[in-house]
C-alpha cells in the first residue's frame, strides 16, 4: 500500500534490487519548486534490466523541456532549492547502497559540490527559508532516520531527534523557518505527521494516528500542511490540515502523492498514479485544473 515510502526505502535502504527486478519503465518521485515559483525539479527514476538509475531534472513550468542537472554514474535524489535559487541540494547513494551523502548543484547544471562527507544514510536536505540553515535525514540512531540540522557548508551538525523506536521522514521548513514539519513510522503501520520548532523542542502530533500520514509539506502562508494519506480508504491522496492539525480537508480524488506548494501560493505541484507509472501534475492552489509536465 505504501508505495511512496517504500520508494524512499528502495533509494536509501539498500533493498533496490529486490524491487527493481519486478519493475520496467520510467517513474518520478519527489518535486521541489524554485523560490520564484518558475521552474520544478523533480526525481526521474528509470528501471531497466533488474536495474534502478535516478537522475534530477528541471523544467519551467510554463512549458520548455525538462533539463536533466546531474550525471550518469550516480543515483540522485531532489531535495529542495537553495533559497536564493541558485542552486539545488539532493542526495546520492553510492554504488554499494551504503552510504548516502548530500550535495549541491548549481541551478543551471555547474558547480557541483559536496555538502557532507562520511554520512551516515544522508537523505532528504531542506534548506531552511532564510537560507541559513539544512535540515536532513541521517542514520544516526539504531538504524532509525533522524532529523538532523546544520550549516550550509555542512558544518556545525545537531539532532533535533533521538529516538531509537522511531523513524523520522522528510523534513520541510516553514515559510518562517521557524518550524519543521515531518513524518514518523513506528512500523505500527500508522505513520504520522508531526511539527516541531527549528530547535527541537515543541513536538506536535497532527494527525491524531488516523490512518497513513506522509510527506507533509506547508502552503506557501504557513497556515495549513499538505499531506498524503489513506485515511479514507486503501487508496492513497492527497489532503489539506490547519498547521495545528484541524480542519483536514482532501484535495484530490485519484491516487496521488508528495504534493508542494509553489512559493507564491498559486499551484501544487504533485506525484500521481501507482509506482513505478507515475507522472508529475501541476494544478490551482486548491487542486483544480491539473496538467500533467512529464511524458
Amino acid at each position: 500500500m505504501k508505495k511512496s515510502i517504500c520508494i524512499f526505502m528502495i533509494i536509501f535502504g539498500g533493498v533496490m534490487a529486490s524491487f527493481s527486478q519486478q519493475m520496467k519503465g520510467v517513474g518520478y518521485f519527489t518535486v521541489a519548486w524554485s523560490p520564484d515559483s518558475k521552474y520544478l525539479s523533480f526525481t526521474r527514476m528509470e528501471f531497466k534490466d533488474s536495474k534502478m538509475k535516478s537522475d534530477i531534472y528541471t523544467v519551467k513550468v510554463s512549458g520548455t523541456e525538462a533539463r536533466k542537472m546531474t550525471g550518469d554514474d550516480k543515483n540522485e535524489v531532489m531535495g529542495s532549492w537553495s533559497a536564493d535559487g541558485t542552486s539545488v541540494l539532493f542526495g546520492i547513494v553510492d554504488s554499494s547502497m551504503s552510504r548516502g551523502e548530500l550535495y549541491s548543484v548549481g541551478a543551471d547544471g555547474s558547480g557541483f559540490r559536496t555538502v557532507t562527507k562520511s554520512c551516515n544514510n544522508c537523505s532528504s536536505p531542506a534548506m531552511s527559508p532564510d537560507g541559513k540553515y539544512i535540515a536532513y535525514n541521517t542514520e544516526t540512531v539504531a538504524h532509525k532516520p533522524q532529523i538532523n540540522v546544520m550549516n550550509l557548508d555542512g558544518g556545525n551538525a545537531s539532532a533535533l531527534t533521538n529516538d531509537k523506536t522511531v523513524a523520522f521522514y522528510s523534513p520541510v521548513w516553514s515559510p518562517d523557518s521557524r518550524a519543521l514539519v515531518y513524518y514518523t513510522d513506528k512500523e505500527d503501520k500508522k505513520d504520522q505527521i508531526w511539527s516541531m520548532n527549528a530547535d527541537g523542542t515543541g513536538k506536535k502530533l497532527l494527525t491524531n494516528n488516523i490512518g497513513h500520514n506522509f510527506y507533509p509539506s506547508w502552503t506557501s502562508d504557513g497556515k495549513r500542511i499538505i499531506f498524503c494519506s489513506n485515511r479514507d480508504g486503501e487508496e492513497q491522496v492527497i489532503y489539506s490540515m490547519n498547521a495545528d492539525g484541524s480542519d483536514i480537508k482532501r484535495l484530490m480524488t485519484a491516487n496521488s502523492s508528495y504534493a508542494r506548494m509553489s512559493p507564491n501560493g498559486k499551484m501544487i505541484a504533485f506525484i500521481a498514479g501507482r509506482f513505478p507509472a507515475t507522472a508529475i501534475y501541476v494544478a490551482g492552489a486548491d487542486g483544480s485544473n491539473p496538467v500533467k509536465i512529464t511524458p
